[in-house]
């Protein structure tokens, strides 16, 4: 009996294919590492600093979470590249459960922008929270603001597991 491994010869798009998803995810792992190294353990060296200080300036304070997503990313790469729906699905809502806790926490620390300084920028949600609350608190209001936010991490969840509305009302 076959294993599935040896069914059936790879056609040479299915290896490129496949050797570029794996030489991205291997690339993400690198990705984490630096930043692993920047963002936990605060290694000197001008790339790590250089890493941390564009990580911190996009998503503030929330930086320690890069490495954990890059790790993820290179996961799903590694172990499934060829399922590209699901991998959609993770993007999109992975990307909106992101945008809510980042501008979440952005609002909970007083929403600084740009004009307050990259130090204030920082310790909120960065660059990511600015542009996620920026608009919304602008045109209704912190509190309103920080409901949209909550709902898009609920979709931003419901998204990632697959779950429709329906399943949850029952």
């Amino acid at each position: 009996m076959m294993s599935t491994a040896t069914a059936r010869a790879q056609t040479p798009a299915e290896e490129l294919a496949n050797a570029i998803s794996h030489g991205l995810g291997l690339a993400l792992v690198a990705g984490a590492a630096v930043l692993v190294a920047a963002t936990w353990f605060g290694v000197d060296g001008w790339f790590v600093s250089w890493a941390s200080m564009v990580t911190t300036a996009i998503v503030g304070s929330l930086d320690w979470i890069a490495p954990l997503i890059l790790l993820g990313l290179a996961w799903r790469f590694l172990r499934h590249p060829d399922d590209n729906a699901t991998t959609g699905r993770l993007v999109i809502g992975g990307a909106a459960a992101l945008v809510g806790i980042i501008g979440l926490w952005h609002l909970v620390q007083d929403a600084a922008t740009p004009s307050d300084g990259a130090e204030a920028m920082s310790a909120g949600g960065g660059v990511v929270g600015w542009l996620a609350t920026a608009p919304i608190v602008a045109a209704v209001g912190p509190i309103v603001t920080g409901l949209v936010l909550v709902l898009l991490l609920l979709f931003g969840i419901l998204v990632l597991t697959a779950t429709s509305l329906a399943s949850v009302r029952a």
